[in-house]
């Protein structure tokens, strides 16, 4: 019956289907968490995947249908007969099952896990959304709750950015960063700060984040950077046709878990000693100079100018509520501070850093730095250093990030 079906796979009527499963790990205890089900054919000593035939625009639906529930069905057997505790990934194309939508029948996967004897906490359906045709939501929402009412979890799989209504909606369980994104990742920090925000957006909602397509170690560290808390890709493991050892990738999830933390400590200590250097020498200078207690702030700005560390590009004052009260003394690209006074007036309290700032120096009565950002004037990476004057004024110095 399966005769003409199999010849249009790669190996044609003589080959073997079997599932082939590659590693999840997790980055928090550095085990398998889970794998993910991807088809093969074998013949002899040779073995291709199936995308070929289940992107082809002339194998039809049904028949790619009966190809995927049968390795689907063959990887259930085989990870419930091992007796295997990790999760199971397994991929759904929505169109494939969108006749389902309005009957009330058990899903065909629901059906084939509970006959194969699967604890459906082990299952996690990987919803691919590139592949979803239909633009309500609402099916989408049905086919997830359904999974759900069985215990199954969900995963959004190959998510990128225009897609945030899709996350917001379904709320999956665990989503899956486009490979793409993590590519650009490593030749642009733009990108990077695209990935950290999916990843903190996901988080917010308490979805878990997966990273997969990794493939070095720079790139593991990127993922960890970003937040991911699950790793996937040939930088683990290729697809393999046996199951591997929970702790076997453990030395390379720590490596690269190490070298962030590493970096991040180093960061912050850099960070930590720019605000202590900045505390010291603003403390003295004020109380030595009275500098601020003159009416003319730019004047007492200019006085300091000279002593600033080399990597601030601009200073300037405001009160507690984000008005500049001060010019803008901003160093030109000759090294020199120019004056800028049509900055008196504005309002940066809209700023990310500003009021965060703001309490901290009230609270403790000292100077204090800001996260890493990206300043809107000068697209240079940007800390800013934040010190308290007394009279409800506050004195901003920005620094260029590259010092720490």
């Amino acid at each position: 019956m399966m005769t003409p079906l199999m010849e249009k796979l790669p190996f044609g009527a003589g080959g073997t289907l079997a599932p082939y499963f590659q590693p999840v790990v997790s980055v928090a205890d550095a085990r398998i968490f889970g794998y993910e089900v991807l088809g093969r054919q074998s013949h002899g000593d040779q073995v291709r995947g199936l995308g070929e035939f289940f992107n082809s625009p002339a194998v039809p639906n049904d028949e790619k249908i009966a190809i995927d529930r049968q390795i689907r069905s063959l990887a259930f057997r085989r990870f419930k007969q091992e007796g295997r505790t990790e999760r199971l990934f397994v991929n759904i194309h929505p169109n494939w099952i969108y006749q389902y939508h309005d009957r009330d029948e058990v899903f065909p996967t629901i059906r084939l896990a509970e006959e194969a004897g699967l604890a459906p906490e082990q299952l996690v359906i990987e919803i691919t959304e590139e592949e979803f045709q239909h633009e309500d939501l609402t099916f989408l929402n049905r086919l997830a709750d359904r999974y759900r009412e069985r215990g199954i979890k969900i995963a959004i799989d190959d998510f990128s950015y225009p897609n945030f209504d899709r996350l917001i909606s379904i709320k999956p369980d665990f989503v899956k960063i486009d490979i793409r994104l993590i590519r650009k990742s490593v030749e642009s920090a733009e990108y990077r700060k695209l990935i950290r925000y999916i990843s903190d957006f996901s988080q917010e909602l308490g979805i878990n984040v997966i990273f997969e397509g990794v493939e070095t170690l720079f790139e593991l560290e990127n993922s960890i950077e970003a937040g991911g808390a699950y790793i996937q890709g040939f930088f683990f493991s290729e697809p393999a046709r046996d199951f591997q050892d929970p702790l076997i990738h453990a030395d390379r999830v720590r490596l690269g878990l190490n070298n962030v933390i590493y970096r991040s400590m180093l960061n912050s200590r850099n960070v930590l000693k720019i605000e202590e250097s900045m505390n010291r020498y603003l403390a003295l200078v004020i109380e030595r100079e009275q500098l601020f207690q003159r009416s003319n702030l730019d004047d007492a700005l200019s006085r300091i100018l000279d002593f600033l560390p080399p990597q601030c590009f601009r200073v300037f004052i405001c009160d507690g509520y984000g008005v500049q009260r001060s010019s803008n003394f901003t160093k030109s690209a000759q090294g020199k501070f120019q004056i800028f006074p049509e900055h008196r007036g504005k309002n940066w309290g809209w700023r990310p850093y500003f009021f965060h700032n703001v309490v901290r120096m009230q609270e403790f009565n000292r100077g204090v730095i800001s996260h890493r950002y990206v300043d809107v004037e000068t697209r240079q990476h940007t800390h800013t250093f934040s010190y308290p004057l007394g009279q409800d004024l506050f004195i901003f110095i920005d620094f260029s990030a590259e010092f720490s």
